[in-house]
């Protein structure tokens, strides 16, 4: 029996530097730093799943005309750690993602989080992607040597943005140009994107909403003449006024004029 707790004595013995010499990872106090999401009532939200911004320049064409470039978009950032009682210097940086052409994104620098604070709403500039129908995308991230930051949790330092002038066949009740040439190029003539962005300008300029351009044309289909019929002077002297002031007249992507039925 001695023997016995001798052996037992000598293992236990042997385990114990082991135990002493364990690397111990050291307390951190560095502040990670994650992006977070919005939800549907345009409130930040901690969804890893959904970290991206969708933006069609389409959208805004009856609001604020043809020569509209520029707009902004906001993301939202949240710290990982205890709450700094001094402010903490964020700053962003852009990478390209892979298979598409690269959004027109402008930073706006160093970006504090107030003492006491935990989250920043940071606006970004963003611009119209330069070819109509084709996705642009950006992929925002934190430039960490530049940031009082250290990386948060791995699924959250990314943020997609993605740019777009989609066409928004939806909005004129039809899915494709040769739909929309079937019920509307006896009023309209046939579709062409800049045609279709430049309605929705006219209109707009007329006083007319994007959601009231998406009845008439929902009238059209039912009654022409009610619908876009009663409305082509407002298109053709929009037009007229274009190309007079313009050094040449309006035309699609491969330079076909941009005209109306009797314009």
């Amino acid at each position: 029996m001695k023997k016995l707790t001798y052996i037992l004595l000598l293992c236990l013995t042997a385990f114990l530097p082991a135990c002493n010499e364990e690397e111990i990872a050291p307390y951190s106090d560095a502040l990670g730093i994650n992006f977070l999401a919005w939800d549907s009532y345009g409130q930040p939200v901690d969804n890893y799943q959904n970290l991206t911004t969708r933006v069609n320049f389409y959208n805004y064409y009856a609001a604020k005309g043809m020569a509209f470039t520029d707009t902004t978009t906001k993301v939202c950032v949240q710290l990982e750690g205890i709450i700094p009682d001094h402010p903490v210097n964020v700053r962003l940086r852009v990478v390209e993602d892979e298979g598409y052409p690269l959004a027109d994104v402008t930073l706006p620098g160093d970006s504090a989080i107030a003492a006491g604070e935990y989250r920043r709403t940071i606006t970004l500039g963003i611009r119209k992607p330069e070819v109509a129908d084709t996705e642009y995308r950006a992929i925002l991230t934190f430039d960490y040597e530049n940031s009082d930051v250290v990386p948060g949790t791995k699924e959250r330092q990314q943020y997609t943005l993605i740019l777009t002038d989609e066409t928004d066949w939806e909005s004129m009740y039809v899915d494709n140009a040769d739909e929309w040439n079937s019920y509307y190029a006896a009023t309209l003539g046939t579709f062409g994107p800049v045609k279709a962005r430049f309605i929705l300008v006219a209109m707009g300029e007329a006083g007319y909403s994007a959601d009231n351009v998406t009845t008439i044309y929902n009238l059209t289909q039912m009654m022409p003449s009610y619908g876009f019929g009663r409305y082509m002077s407002i298109l053709t002297s929009a037009l007229d006024e274009w190309n007079s002031t313009h050094d040449t007249p309006l035309a699609e992507a491969d330079g076909t004029p941009v005209s109306f039925p009797n314009n």
